[in-house]
């Protein structure tokens, strides 16, 4: 099973979204919309509101980390391959979880670096022009 990215035209693995989906799920266990960190999690929120990526409607729409991230990769704000806008907002008011969002996205990296090795991209023209992608992959042996 292969999933795709939004910033490029490369399948992961299941792998890449599943390492993804563990490093949510530190997130959720360390940042949540309760009332002990509701301050918080509203400083958080406002700054991704106002179009910065996220529209007021989507910001009302979010009750967890795990709405957040997927809205993010959903408006490409942050990929599997880059994290770091993520990040760098995340540090301004959680900055420990910052900080596992980059040791966890290097994870991703890696995992992805991996599974690109190999890899090379060849004009579908030379080969296929019957398919209406721009580019086929094909794995060296």
């Amino acid at each position: 099973m292969e999933a795709a990215t939004s910033r490029s035209e490369f399948k992961y693995s299941q792998k890449v979204p599943d390492l993804h989906n563990k490093m949510v799920t530190k997130l959720s266990r360390e940042i949540a919309p309760c009332r002990s960190m509701m301050n918080d999690w509203n400083n958080l929120l406002l700054l991704f509101s106002n179009d910065a990526p996220l529209s007021n409607v989507q910001i009302d729409g979010i009750s967890s980390v795990g709405d957040l991230v997927r809205l993010l990769l959903g408006e490409n704000y942050i990929s599997y391959e880059d994290y770091e806008p993520f990040a760098k907002k995340l540090a301004n008011v959680f900055p420990r979880m910052a900080t596992l969002v980059r040791e966890e996205s290097k994870k991703i990296m890696e995992q992805v670096s991996t599974e690109k090795k190999g890899w090379t991209i060849h004009d579908q023209c030379d080969t296929d022009p019957s398919n209406g992608c721009k580019y086929w992959r094909m794995k060296w042996l």
